[in-house]
This record gives C-alpha cells, structure tokens and sequence, in this order.
C-alpha cells in the first residue's frame, strides 16, 4: 500500500514499538446477557450473548470491560459491513446493558440486573468492535460501578 499510496517504491522499513496499557486485573460482574445498542436512526438493536461472555470493570469501577466468551457479530445484518475493511468499527452509542450475577441484598439469588445507561442524564457510552479479535469494547460514558451496582 506504501508504494501505491506514494507512487515510488518503499525506501525503508521502520519498526516502531509501542506500550500499550490494559489492566492486570478485572472484577467480575456477571455473564452479560445483553446490550440494547442504538443505531444510526434511533432504533434499539438488542445484542444478546450466549455461552460465558462476562462484563467485568477496572477495579476503581471506572471501565466496563467485556471478555471471554463468543462476542463475533454479525456486521451485515447490523448494517456495519459497509465500512470494512476496517480494523475497528464504532457500533455506536449503548442505551442498556443487561448482566446475571447474584448479589448480596438479593440473598444471593440468581437474577438478571439490567442497567440504563444515561437515566440520570448521563452520557452514553460507545460500543467498538474489533474485526480482527472479534471482540466488544466500551469507551466514554459517564456511568461508574459501584456495590450497588453500575450508576449515572
């Protein structure tokens, strides 16, 4: 692509090294369910997870992280295909997410928590997808986690 972007062959190779940062360790939260992901005509698409995809946060509850498990999308049938070839897409803003843990001030009873993102006029945060990794990332947003549970 060099040579074809620059019109003349490539003079050198230049290998560059960079740190890249991810924390050491993550607190579990639960098996996450779902997220309602709003798309660019303010409609809500549900993505639901099956099998052991956990949402987990940094532990000052600051991020939301989404690992383990089957997180491939099927970018066609969200209308995301048309921006490939790209290493990252931007899916979009995150209205809801919806996880299943058990919690103390339920005795411990299995259920499924779901949180609004934004309901106390905060910001949204923005859903990415690795093509390549096929992975989901969050970025931004105003909403922290707390014990007693994910706020804004």
């Amino acid at each position: 692509m060099s040579e074809a972007f620059h019109g003349r062959p490539v003079r050198k190779v230049k290998e560059v090294s960079e740190v890249y940062h991810e924390p050491a360790e993550l607190a579990d939260l639960g098996r996450l369910v779902e997220l309602q992901l709003i798309d660019e005509r303010d409609y809500v698409t549900p993505l639901e997870f099956k099998g052991n995809v956990r949402c987990t946060c940094t532990p000052d509850g600051g991020q939301i992280y989404i690992v383990g498990g089957d997180q491939a999308l099927d970018l066609k049938r969200l209308g995301h295909d048309k921006y490939l070839p790209k290493d990252h897409i931007t899916l979009g803003p995150v209205a809801k997410i919806t996880y299943f843990t058990s919690k103390a001030f339920h005795n411990f009873e299995p259920s499924d928590y779901e949180h609004m993102f934004g309901e106390e006029g905060g910001e949204l945060p923005l859903l990415h997808y690795d093509v390549h990794s096929q992975k989901l990332y969050l970025t931004g947003g105003s909403y922290q986690v707390r014990p007693e549970g994910i706020v804004n």
